[in-house]
This record gives structure tokens, sequence and C-alpha cells, in this order.
């Protein structure tokens, strides 16, 4: 598993590859998500000349993101991978869920932070917080 730390303005980032949304994080609505989908799986499939670790991943990204991707979570405890939240008023999608935390993208700054679960404040910066709706 490899680590990279970033540092953005006041944030940190930690980006730890595989289990973070990698494919499908400029998609804003449903619809988008499966004609990206489509796309993705022309240019990258193993039949076409693509690679299928590769393919495999999309498809267990996009498998992930159907069932819950544009949903509100009533509870930040239960957010899932591809719920929104809002940040401070900002629309942002969560593209990573570990037991206390949870990674949300902002649509509008394109910057990704880590919040608690339970109280919904960003880790390292205090003045961001994530509501579920």
């Amino acid at each position: 598993m490899q680590i990279k730390l970033y540092i953005v303005k006041q944030c940190c980032i930690f980006e730890i590859k595989k289990l973070l949304m990698t494919y499908f994080t400029d998609v804003k609505e449903r619809q988008d998500l499966k004609s990206k989908y489509r796309k993705l799986s022309i240019l990258n499939h193993p039949d076409k000349g693509g690679r299928l670790e590769k393919m495999q991943a999309i498809n267990e990204e996009y498998n992930l993101l159907k069932h819950t991707f544009g949903m509100f979570s009533k509870d930040l405890r239960n957010i899932k991978i591809g719920n929104f939240v809002y940040v401070n008023k900002s629309l942002c999608l969560v593209t990573k869920v570990e037991e206390k935390l949870f990674f949300a993208k902002s649509y509008e700054t394109d910057r990704v932070a880590m919040f608690d679960k339970t109280t919904g404040y960003g880790l390292f910066n205090l003045k961001i917080r994530a509501y579920a709706n």
C-alpha cells in the first residue's frame, strides 16, 4: 500500500491508492455515471487493447457507485462512497470511507479533505464541517 502526503494550503490530504475513487471523480450527476462508465469501458476493455487490471478497477468502482452515487446519507456515521455531503454550504462527493473517517471532494474547488464521522469536522482544519443534509 502506498501513501502519499500532500499539503494544500492549510489542509492535509492522504491518498491511499486503490481505495480512493479515481475514474469517476468528475461525474456530477447520476445519469453521467453510466455514460462515463461506457466511455471508459470502450477505451480500456481488454478485447480492445486495454489492460485487464485497469478494466477490473473501473468495474469495481462503478459497481460500488451505481447504488450510492448522488444520495444523501441521513447520518454521517452511515455514509458510503458516492454519497453527497455539504461542507460549509459546498456540495461534495464522498470518495473514501474508513471506520472513523471519510474523505470528501468539493465540486467547487476540487480539493479533498478528511472528516470525522461522529462530529463532521475536518481532521486538519476545524473551520470546515460536513453535513449529511
